[in-house]
């Protein structure tokens, strides 16, 4: 099966980017979020995915995923996911609404799904994106009648996740034994594709949460993907760890402004600070590049990845941050 981040890229047009100063001066929050900004945050992601999923099944019937390789209960147990999403909106409204916070609106979306494989294999990716969002926010909720709310929500979208996994793209339903937190600038950034215009949020900035944006975007070619082992050296074989993948940053290049400024990988999987590898800059030939230039960069796959992996460019051997991470994240599926 292809890879989510296949089927779309992140375009960024016409950036310059200088590694020895930061990529812009992002303002760091000082602020906590509060329970309401996390609910509308997660009223902005069930919206995304009731959406995708009332589009997409409208396009496509039973004998459609028949023909395209799938069982036709998948398709019912889709539309069952679609009520899911729904009611989650309804849930997530109301609870706004009863204390007066005004939930944000659905947005205009744009899916990249021409085909029931589209369909299943960004449905997968964007469960996956779901689960980090909640497990990296929930930290922030105050009041244990939202925890148990997001908690319950949370719940329902990890298996929907394990049922997609195991039964649409025939991968181990559950690959790791945690899931991965992620932060407000990264889930921004990994449905920002997907939003055509909004009137409020993920283009914006939430109110006590200063500087809050996406990051630039950064994608991976699969196809230059070298395996360690021979025997699976097969176009589209899975990405496994020891092998050394590509990665590039769509429509710009980054610019070394040093003699030995260096940049790293950062492999996020689990809810561990991240594994940080050095990434090598390539020239167009896929060669180590050494004139202080480039949009593509290698690095080894490590161990502990496992299942839909979080990768960033750092600009430094140091802890992931707002501060550090110059462009991502880019997605990659790791293992069966």
């Amino acid at each position: 099966m292809l890879s989510p981040h296949r089927l779309f890229t992140l375009l960024l047009c016409c950036v310059s980017v200088v590694l020895a100063t930061p990529l812009e001066k992002r303002q760091k929050s000082t602020l906590k979020p509060t329970d309401y900004e996390i609910l509308n945050f997660a009223l902005i992601l069930e919206h995304l995915e009731d959406a995708y999923y009332r589009q997409g099944l409208a396009n496509f019937t039973e004998e459609d995923f028949k023909k395209a390789g799938y069982a036709k209960k998948l398709h019912t147990d889709l539309t069952a996911i679609s009520s899911n999403e729904r009611k989650h909106v309804h849930f997530l409204s109301k609870a706004l609404t009863a204390v007066n916070a005004t939930p944000v609106p659905e947005c205009e979306y744009k899916f990249p799904v021409k085909t029931v494989t589209d369909l299943v294999t960004t449905a997968t990716f964007l469960e996956n994106v779901g689960l980090s969002a909640y497990t990296g926010l929930t930290q922030w909720l105050t009041k244990d009648t939202y925890i148990n709310d997001i908690v319950s929500i949370f719940a329902v979208e990890a298996r929907h996740s394990t049922y997609l996994r195991f039964n649409a793209l025939g991968k181990r339903p559950y690959p790791y034994a945690y899931d991965t937190p992620l932060d407000w600038n990264s889930i921004l950034t990994l449905i920002s594709p997907f939003i055509a215009s909004c009137t409020q949020a993920p283009e914006g900035t939430f109110p006590s949460i200063p500087g809050i944006k996406k990051f630039p975007g950064l994608d991976i070619d699969l196809d230059a993907t070298e395996k360690l082992s021979d025997a699976k050296k097969t176009k589209g074989a899975p990405v496994d760890v020891n092998d050394t993948i590509t990665l590039f940053t769509p429509g710009y290049e980054l610019v070394r402004q040093h003699e030995g400024d260096e940049l790293w990988v950062g492999w996020k999987c689990g809810p561990t600070k991240g594994t940080l590898l050095p990434a090598t800059p390539l020239d167009a030939n896929g060669a180590p590049d050494g004139d202080g230039r480039s949009s593509r960069f290698k690095s080894l796959v490590p161990h502990g990845m496992a299942g839909q992996t979080y990768l960033f460019l750092v600009k430094c051997n140091c802890t992931m941050s707002d501060e550090s991470i110059i462009a991502g994240p880019a997605v990659v599926e790791i293992g069966d």
